[in-house]
Order: structure tokens, then sequence, then C-alpha cells
């Protein structure tokens, strides 16, 4: 994403403060962050922003899953830009079923100011990461956060804190070729069903909790996508009827 792309014959006021806004928030989460998953781009759109991809209803689901849960985290970092640029978004997910690559848009509301959580979460997006001071905060402690801010976006999170579900999750990724993490805390982020906006909402909670986690000092990293998760996906805490695991992450204080 480039400024050029948002630019507007008679930009408002305010256009450059937002088009630098966007351009650092979308640099930040544009390296490919799930297997199977293709590029997504953004592109502006009579007031506002689309969010785009190559999928179309003929392409695996295999593909097309990955890729909406990848370009969640697109749209949480857009989001955020327009926040702290100064004004309220408004998104629209998946607005037209017979233009499946229109993912979502985003919209310019009124001034506003962006609350405490916009401005830390931006921060954590666009800034490298700091060292904390004070004393270091755990991860088990810091699990009601990141499960509201998977709650926020619509999604849910379990985690690992049950011995027998982290060997669950430890067997996946030994299974799919995955490094097992020999610490830190586990975690599932799902989405509530199988339709295409719920995989859009658990990207935008990847994304939230990645954040959420970073602004308290931890180190968060993604292990698993959707495709891996898929094959035994049955097996993972929080799976269930209408309950599907798409992201498995793992959260950990940064002095081990």
């Amino acid at each position: 994403m480039t400024a050029q792309q948002l630019s507007q014959p008679q930009p408002p006021a305010g256009a450059p403060v937002l088009t630098a806004a966007l351009d650092r928030a979308l640099t930040a989460v544009s390296t490919p962050m799930f297997t199977g998953a293709v590029r997504w781009w953004v592109s502006g759109t009579n007031g506002g922003i689309e969010l785009r991809t190559a999928v179309s209803g003929n392409i695996p689901v295999s593909v097309q899953r990955p890729t909406r849960v990848a370009a969640g985290s697109a749209l949480l970092a857009a989001r955020l830009a327009i926040a702290v640029a100064g004004y309220r978004p408004f998104t629209t997910l998946l607005p037209d079923h017979r233009r499946p690559g229109i993912l979502a848009v985003l919209r310019k509301g009124g001034a506003a100011e962006p609350n405490q959580s916009e401005r830390a979460l931006y921060g954590a997006l666009v800034q490298p990461a700091v060292e904390r001071a004070g004393r270091p905060i755990g991860v088990a402690a810091t699990l009601p956060l990141l499960r509201r801010a998977a709650d926020t976006e619509g999604a849910w999170l379990r985690s690992s804190l049950d011995p027998g579900d982290r060997t669950r999750m430890e067997a996946l990724l030994d299974e799919s070729g995955g490094a097992v993490p020999s610490g830190g805390l586990l975690v599932v982020v799902g989405s509530h069903h199988d339709l295409p906006t719920g995989d859009l909402r658990a990207g935008l909670a990847v994304q939230r909790v990645l954040l959420c986690a970073a602004a308290l000092g931890l180190s968060a990293e993604v292990l698993a996508g959707p495709v891996e998760l898929a094959r035994r996906s049955h097996e993972l805490p929080g799976a269930g009827p209408g309950l599907v695991p798409q992201v498995l992450l793992q959260v950990s204080s940064p002095i081990g």
C-alpha cells in the first residue's frame, strides 16, 4: 500500500496525516502470516478504502480461509490508523456476496480523539518493541486481557493452561513440521462459525491479541494457521459445534 493508492483529486483536511498513518500501519502487517494465503491489497473508493484479495468461488477453501484470516490483520491495522489520525472508523465486512474478492470496506467517520487502547495498539504495531521497566508481567495473569481482545472482534480464545490441552497442541505442531515451543503460553484463536465473515473476525482477533501482548511487554508469535489446524481442529481447546479453531499462537515473557 502506498500513499498514491489512497490519494484523491481533492483530499479532505487531515488526509496527509491519515495517509501517513495508513502507510505505516499496513507496512507493518505486510509480511505473509499463514501457509496457503494469497496476497491482499487496499485501494481507495468513494469515501473509503476497500480491502481486496484474489479469491473467488472456485478457489479451494484451503486458500480462501487463510487468506481471509491473514487479511484481518490489514483490516485492524487500517482501523487503528484511521482512529489515531483523529477519525472514527466504520467497517463493512464482505459488502457484496457477488464479489468475494472485496473483503471489507472501511470508511472514515467524523472527527474523534483516539482512545487509550487505540493509541497503545497502534504504537505496538508501528514502533519497535521496547523493554518495559519494572517487574515483568506474568503471562498467565494477562490471559483475561488477551481473551477480551479476541472477544472484542467477535472471536474466541482458549489457552493451554490444562496440561492435556498443551500436549495436544504440541502434537499438532510436531505433526505439521512446526517448531514445538519449550515455554510460554499456547493459545488458540477461533471463530464462532465457518462462514467467511468468521475468518475475517478471527484475523482481526489474532492481530488484536498480538498487539495487546506486545503492548503489555510480552512476546507473541503465530505458530500455525488455518491450514495446519484444520487437520486436527477437533482436538484443540475451544473446538465444538459451531466453533472453529483458526490460529495457534505462543505468548511468552521476553525473559523466557
